[in-house]
C-alpha cells in the first residue's frame, strides 16, 4: 500500500514502515531459497551439460575442472546460457557470440585451441599405429639365442686361432 492510502486509513508512517520491515524479513528466506534454486538450475543447465559434453569430446577427467574454469561465464567466458535459459551460447576468443553449437565447439574448436585438456590420439610420433613398437622393442629378437650364437662364434674363432698357431 502507498503511504497516502495508509494515512487515509489511519495508519501512521511509523506503523507502515514497521509493516514493510516485517514483510521484508518474512520474504528474505524465500528470496534466499529462490537464489539458491536458480544457482542449482544454472549448474544443471550449463555446468553439468558442458562438463558432460567436454568429457564425451575427450577432455581428460583430471583436467575437467581447469577446462570448466577456462570456459566459465565471466570476463573471458566462452559459454553461457541463452537469455531464456534453455540453450547454450558459444562465444569466440574475443567474446563475440557465434552460431557454433556447443557440441561443435567442444569437439572441434576448443579441442584445437586447448589440446592440453584432451586425451591424445594414441598414435606414435612416427605415424605408425599405436602399439606397433619401435626399433628397439622386440620384433622377434631373442637375447638368449643371440647370446648363444655369439658364444658359439667366439668359441669357433678361438679354435681357428689355436689351429693357426700350431
Amino acid at each position: 500500500a502507498s503511504e497516502k492510502e495508509a494515512t487515509d486509513k489511519g495508519i501512521s508512517k511509523e506503523a507502515l514502515d514497521k509493516i514493510r520491515a516485517d514483510e521484508a524479513l518474512k520474504a528474505k528466506p524465500m528470496q534466499e531459497e529462490n537464489e539458491k534454486l536458480k544457482g542449482q538450475l544454472r549448474k544443471v543447465q550449463l555446468d553439468d551439460r558442458v562438463q558432460s559434453l567436454l568429457l564425451k569430446a575427450g577432455v581428460m577427467p583430471d583436467r575437467i575442472t581447469k577446462a570448466m574454469r577456462d570456459l566459465a561465464p565471466g570476463a573471458n567466458g566462452r559459454v553461457d546460457l541463452t537469455e531464456d535459459g534453455d540453450g547454450i551460447v558459444v562465444r569466440d576468443a574475443n567474446g563475440n557470440i557465434t552460431t557454433e553449437t556447443i557440441e561443435d565447439f567442444v569437439g572441434k574448436t576448443y579441442k584445437t585451441e586447448s589440446p592440453f585438456f584432451y586425451t591424445g590420439t594414441n598414435a606414435s610420433g612416427s605415424g605408425a599405429e599405436a602399439g606397433s613398437g619401435d626399433a628397439g622393442s622386440g620384433g622377434g629378437y631373442d637375447p638368449v639365442a643371440a647370446g648363444r650364437k655369439a658364444a658359439a662364434l667366439q668359441k669357433k674363432t678361438a679354435e681357428d686361432n689355436a689351429l693357426a698357431f700350431k
